[in-house]
């Protein structure tokens, strides 16, 4: 039987991640605002729907004891309908900051790339290729960024069903 030779292994390339979070720190910072209207609308349209069991609950106890007359039925149901109205308001709120951040940050980023493309001196293109510097300069990258901070801060098992940002199910892909 012949020896099998050994597969040499791969590099361990060092952890970058939080090195990716420290250079995207100032951008959080330039839009703080937007987050915190995001947040704080996410944690209103929360609180809005943990308020429609409720009236639901005191609509029911109230059908059950015989004491609900059908005004007081019709405003339990106005009730609900301005809950709803809140919440779309809120939702269609926290969905439109938060997103319209992420969307900010990528261009952003990528503004931020290209700028220090633009520094880069002629030796540094001379030894590049074309192919070379625009796969640095992909979206991919940017995904793959998006994904390490968002993983850190913000564990997917959690906020699997909160599109936080667009594309995350495509980004844990790469």
């Amino acid at each position: 039987m012949m020896p099998v030779a050994e597969k040499p292994k791969a590099a361990r390339m060092p952890d970058n991640s939080w090195h990716a979070v420290r250079l995207i720190i100032p951008f959080f910072r330039q839009y703080r605002l937007q987050l915190a209207i995001g947040f704080l609308s996410l944690l209103a349209v929360n609180g809005l729907q943990l308020i429609i069991p409720r009236i639901v609950k005191h609509a029911v106890d109230g059908l059950q004891n015989e004491k609900l007359t059908p005004d007081s039925l019709l405003q339990y149901g106005f009730m609900i309908f301005g809950l709803a109205v809140g919440i779309a308001v809120f939702r269609f709120g926290w969905r439109l900051m938060l997103l319209g951040f992420s969307r900010h940050l990528e261009k952003d980023l990528r503004n931020w790339i290209f700028s220090h493309l633009l520094t880069l001196d002629r030796v540094f293109f001379q030894r590049s290729t074309a192919g070379e510097i625009m796969a640095l300069a992909t979206i991919l990258q940017l995904f793959n960024l998006r994904v390490e901070w968002v993983s850190l801060l913000f564990p997917m098992r959690l906020f699997s069903r909160l599109p936080l940002f667009p594309l995350w199910h495509i980004s844990i892909l790469v």
